[in-house]
C-alpha cells in the first residue's frame, strides 16, 4: 500500500506509515470497503449480471483507483459487452498506475495482437455512431441497415442489440425485436434496459407452444355382461324382414313429393329471374359501351387540347427568355454608359451573341461584354459578400452568379451562394453549393467551414465523405452559368 503523503510503499498491517508517520486508517477502512465492491462486482460478473457489475466495479474505483483487480476486471466485462474500446482504456489506465505484475498487460497484448480485431472494431464503432445518428434524425431504416452490419461483426455489442431492438419495436416488429433482445440477455442477463424492452416486446410476442398430437387411446372391449349367460330353454324370437323394406319404400315415396311440391316450383321461379337478369344485363352494357365510346372521344379532344396549350406555353416561354435577355442587354448598355464596365458585363454573364437575333444587338453584346480579370472577379465578389452582410440576398446571389460564371472553382463564391441559400432556408440548394466546395479542394479552410455547415444541415459523416468524392468538373463548366434557375428548387 501507498501513503497518499509521501509515496512511500507501507505493508498492509500498519495503520501509519513509517517514513512520514501519516495515519493511515482511513486509507486501509477506503481499500477495505473498495474490495468489498470488488467482490461484488466479481460476483455479479460470473453469474453475467454484467451492467450491474460494471456498476459495482466503478464504485469500487471510486473508493481506491489503485485497486488493479477491480479495474482489469472492469476491462474484461466491458469487452464481453463488446465495448471493445472502453475496454482498452482501462487496461492502458491500470497498466499506468502499475507497471509491474500487472494482468492489463496480457490483456493489451491479446487485442494488439490482432491488427483486423482491432480495424473491426473501429468500424463497428464508426457504424454505430452513424446508426444512431440516423435514428435521432428520424431514418430508421438506414439505422437498422447499419445496426444489422454492426451485430453481425460483433454480436456481443449488447448497446447495438438494444438499439436495433428499440428501431424494430418502432416500427412494430416485434418477433424481431424479441430475437435480439435474447441475444443481448444471453450476454448480459440482468440488464435493466433489455429487461424492459422485453416487458414491452411481450404482450406482441407469445412463444408458440408445439401441440404434440396424443395418440388415441385404443378402446377397450367393453365386456358384454351377458356374454357367459345361458338362456333358459330353447325359444328365440323370430327376426322381422319386412320392416326395413317397408320403411325405405316410405322415404322414397317422401323424397318424390318434397321434389314436386317445393324444389321444382323453386327452381322455375330462379329460371325465370335469371332471364330477365340477363336481359337486363344485356341492356346495361350496350349502355356503358355508348357512355365509353363517348368518353374516350372527350379524352381524345382534351389531349388536343393539352398539346395545343403546350405548345403556346413554349412559345410564350420563349418569349419571355428572350425578352429578359434583352433587358439584361439594355441594362449593361447603361451601366457601360456610365462607365462601369464590370457591372456591364455582368449583366449579360450567361448570355451568347446567338441569343440575340437583331444585329444591333449582337454588336452591344459584343461591346460590354469581355473576359474578366482576377481582379474584376474579386471586385464582383467583394459586392455580393457587401450585400450578403447587409442580408440583401437576391442582390448577394446575383453578384456570385456572375462571380461564379467567370470562375467556376472559386471557393469563397461556392462557399458564400450556400451560405447564402442556408441563410434563405434553401436547404438542398446549401448542400449543393457546399458540397461543390469539398469537391474542388477538401483539405482547405473554405472545406473545413463547409463541413460544419453540411453537419448543421444534418448531414452524417459518411455522407459528407460522399459529397468530397465528387467531381467538380464533371457538373461545373467554366463556360456553365450557375443561374438559381437552373438548378431545381428545394423542396423542404
Amino acid at each position: 500500500m501507498k501513503c497518499p503523503r509521501c509515496d512511500g510503499i507501507v505493508k498492509d498491517n500498519l495503520n501509519r506509515c513509517n517514513i512520514c508517520g501519516q495515519d493511515l486508517s482511513v486509507v486501509r477502512h477506503l481499500c477495505r470497503i473498495s474490495n468489498a465492491y470488488y467482490n461484488i462486482g466479481l460476483e455479479q460478473a460470473i453469474v453475467r449480471n454484467l451492467s450491474g457489475a460494471i456498476a459495482t466495479l466503478r464504485r469500487s474505483l471510486e473508493f481506491n483507483k489503485h485497486n488493479t483487480n477491480a479495474r482489469n476486471l472492469l476491462g474484461l466485462v466491458l469487452n464481453e459487452m463488446g465495448e471493445t474500446a472502453s475496454a482498452l482504456s482501462e487496461w492502458v489506465i491500470s497498466k499506468y498506475l502499475q507497471q509491474g505484475a500487472n494482468d492489463a498487460d496480457r490483456y493489451i497484448n491479446m487485442i494488439q495482437k490482432n491488427p483486423t480485431g482491432l480495424e473491426l472494431i473501429g468500424q463497428t464503432i464508426k457504424k454505430y455512431n452513424a446508426a444512431l445518428n440516423s435514428a435521432k434524425t428520424g431514418n430508421d431504416d438506414l439505422a437498422i441497415i447499419q445496426l444489422k452490419k454492426v451485430v453481425t461483426l460483433n454480436p456481443k455489442f449488447v448497446r447495438a442489440q438494444q438499439l436495433l431492438a428499440l428501431l424494430y419495436i418502432k416500427t412494430k416488429e416485434y418477433q424481431k425485436a424479441h430475437k435480439c433482445l435474447r441475444q443481448a440477455r444471453t450476454i448480459d442477463y440482468s440488464n435493466t434496459t433489455t429487461l424492459r424492452y422485453m416487458m414491452e416486446v411481450g404482450e406482441f410476442v407469445r412463444p408458440v407452444e408445439k401441440q404434440k398430437k396424443q395418440p388415441a387411446a385404443a378402446e377397450k372391449p367393453t365386456k358384454n355382461s351377458l356374454e357367459n349367460v345361458t338362456p333358459v330353454g330353447s325359444y328365440q324370437e323370430e327376426k322381422r324382414l319386412w320392416v326395413p323394406f317397408v320403411n325405405v319404400m316410405i322415404g322414397i315415396v317422401m323424397g318424390v313429393l318434397v321434389t314436386l311440391f317445393l324444389i321444382r316450383p323453386t327452381l322455375e321461379s330462379r329460371m325465370d329471374h335469371t332471364a330477365g337478369d340477363a336481359d337486363m344485363i344485356q341492356k346495361e352494357l350496350t349502355q356503358r359501351e355508348t357512355e365509353l365510346a363517348d368518353a374516350n372521344k372527350k379524352v381524345s379532344d382534351l389531349e388536343a387540347d393539352i398539346k395545343q396549350m403546350n405548345k403556346d406555353a413554349e412559345k410564350s416561354s420563349e418569349d419571355e427568355e428572350v425578352l429578359t435577355a434583352y433587358e439584361q442587354l439594355l441594362k449593361g448598355v447603361g451601366l457601360y454608359i456610365d462607365n462601369k464596365l464590370v457591372e456591364a458585363t455582368t449583366c449579360v454573364i450567361g448570355y451568347k451573341a446567338s441569343d440575340f437575333k437583331n444585329k444591333d444587338a449582337k454588336s452591344l453584346y459584343k461591346l460590354i461584354s469581355k473576359d474578366l480579370t482576377e481582379e474584376d472577379i474579386q471586385a464582383i465578389f467583394e459586392s455580393g459578400n457587401t450585400k450578403y452582410n447587409q442580408r440583401d440576398y437576391e442582390g448577394a446571389l446575383k453578384d456570385f452568379e456572375a462571380a461564379l460564371s467567370a470562375d467556376p472553382l472559386n471557393q469563397d463564391v461556392l462557399y458564400f451562394m450556400g451560405r447564402t441559400y442556408h441563410q434563405q432556408n434553401k436547404k438542398k440548394l446549401a448542400k449543393y453549393y457546399y458540397g461543390k466546395v469539398l469537391a474542388v479542394d477538401d483539405t482547405t479552410s473554405r472545406a473545413a467551414e463547409a463541413k460544419s455547415r453540411l453537419r448543421e444541415l444534418g448531414v452524417s459523416e459518411d455522407q459528407i465523405a460522399d459529397y468530397a468524392d465528387d467531381d467538380p468538373n464533371a457538373t461545373m463548366k467554366p463556360s456553365a452559368s450557375p443561374k438559381a434557375s437552373d438548378t431545381p428548387e428545394p423542396t423542404d
